[in-house]
């Protein structure tokens, strides 16, 4: 077996895991999105991690035709804790044009932006959804960056220490 095919295993492998257990311990962004993406048969544009009663959280939001879904998932376990359907028919076609748009995904933009800035982590990714851009805020140690993407080319507009 080559490395590609033990790797696309592996892959495969660790999704079906996510998908029957939803727990991830210590649970990445993009971990998030994934489990997101196919529990609810969406596709993710905006995902944010944040802390309440020192509680880390994840909140994901994703377009499922013309309904915005918002999903938050406990940060440690990668468990789903509650979701909303949202009818939003402005916000959606808006949403859905800025997708359509796009070549590349959330998932590869925060990738690209992980790449862009060494040793960082992804915290908050979004779509602009009046712009052909991916804003992606990653932390390197103690510092916060904004990375800019084009959301067609995926190439990085400008990268912004917060």
């Amino acid at each position: 077996m080559n490395t590609k095919t033990y790797l696309t295993r592996m892959l495969i492998i660790f999704i079906v895991g996510l998908t029957f257990s939803n727990q991830i311990q210590a649970a990445s962004l993009q971990e998030i999105i994934t489990v997101a993406e196919q529990q609810f048969d969406g596709v993710a544009f905006t995902a944010e991690r944040y802390t309440r009663a020192r509680k880390r959280f994840y909140d994901v939001e994703l377009l499922r035709g013309r309904q915005i879904i918002e999903a938050v998932f406990d940060a440690n376990t990668g468990n789903l804790l509650e979701s909303e359907i949202y009818s939003s028919p402005r916000r959606s076609v808006r949403v859905s044009v800025a997708l359509n748009r796009a070549n590349i995904s959330l998932l590869q933009a925060i990738d690209i932006a992980e790449k862009r800035v060494s040793n960082s982590r992804a915290i908050e990714a979004e779509i602009r959804l009046s712009h052909a851009q991916y804003l992606i805020e990653v932390r390197a140690g103690t510092q916060l960056y904004e990375v800019v993407i084009n959301s067609m080319s995926g190439r990085v507009i400008r990268v912004n220490l917060d």
